[in-house]
């Protein structure tokens, strides 16, 4: 028997990408589909857009406007497919996707998660570039991806994964509260309840670049959901899990954001070493740059960083 697979569009002020988000989802090979658009209250002509697409395989809702993992979370409790796909509003879908990616389920089961290859464009998606290179591949320890992101610095969007239903609801609903790295945490609870994550080479997503809700945060906002959100992980995934990998991972995470938020955020640093206590750790920091390592060796990491911030700021004026 054919399974349903929901693709879960949340939708703000996004009238320009709308209709080719919408199409991109209708033209899934894989026919046993339907699209869940939940508009956060835009104030464009993006809801009555989506409304005009609206069929038996489509349905559009509406909300006052609470942020995309509220839109997200409505939409997953407005589906009944057996596979979940999240898609942005202004993000494509190669034809093909859902049904390559269905088709590892049905070889490797339903603990396991997909990812398909992702290419970031602007305007013409034939301009575009792949993006996640070093993780787009199977992980048999689904934490080794979390790892590989914080390592290396790349990453698949949301767009990239098919989920199991199942999974998605133990997971949990999106958490509202953060303003950033929403997806990463969501994610990683994911990770935390699958057996492996199989990476299917020859489909795509198109992820669109362009500003979003996050460049109307200050920095400090953007650091303390940044903060809230590892803090999560490290209580409710990585110290459980008692992976070591994981756990050293999660060690150098904090302190190089430690030493990123000193001296201008006091209440982010205070965070970020109850993080470390709780890890049962002290600060460790590990730099590319011989000169800076054994600064930080002799000095110490809170004089080392005072000494580069003084350097920067030098720097700047001579090449400025």
């Amino acid at each position: 028997m054919s399974k349903l697979v929901s693709i879960l569009v949340p939708l703000f002020n996004s009238e320009k990408y709308i209709a080719e988000t919408i199409t991109s989802a209708l033209s899934q090979t894989w026919n046993d589909i339907e699209v869940i658009i939940v508009d956060d209250g835009s104030t464009d002509k993006s809801y009555s857009i989506a409304k005009s697409y609206e069929s038996d395989k489509l349905k559009v809702f509406r909300q006052e406007h609470k942020g995309a993992c509220a839109a997200r979370n409505l939409a997953f409790e407005k589906s009944t497919g057996d596979y979940i796909q999240y898609l942005d509003s202004d993000d494509i879908m190669a034809c093909d996707k859902i049904e390559k990616q269905i088709s590892y389920f049905e070889e490797f089961g339903n603990n396991i998660i997909t990812s398909s290859k992702s290419v970031i464009f602007s305007s013409d998606i034939n301009e575009s570039y792949e993006h996640g290179k070093l993780v787009c591949k199977d992980y048999s320890n689904p934490l080794d991806y979390m790892i590989d992101t914080w390592e290396n610095g790349n990453y698949l969007g949301i767009h990239a994964w098919l989920f199991p239903r199942g999974i998605v609801k133990n997971a949990g609903y999106w958490d509202n509260s953060l303003k950033r790295y929403q997806d990463g945490e969501f994610l990683v609870r994911i990770l935390y309840l699958i057996d492996k994550i199989k990476f299917v080479p020859n489909t795509t997503v198109f992820y669109r670049d362009r500003l979003n809700s996050i460049t109307n945060l200050n920095f400090h906002e953007s650091e303390l959901s940044y903060c809230m959100a590892l803090s999560a992980i490290i209580k409710k995934i990585v110290i459980p899990s008692n992976y070591e990998r994981a756990l050293n991972a999660s060690v150098a995470k904090i302190s190089s954001s430690i030493y990123r938020w000193y001296p201008y955020f006091p209440d982010l640093v205070d965070k970020g070493f109850e993080m470390l206590k709780m890890m049962d750790s002290k600060i460790v920091l590990k730099r590319k740059d011989f000169f800076w390592t054994n600064l930080y060796h002799f000095l110490g990491w809170q004089r080392t960083r005072n000494i580069e911030l003084k350097y920067e700021i030098v720097r700047d004026k001579i090449v400025g």
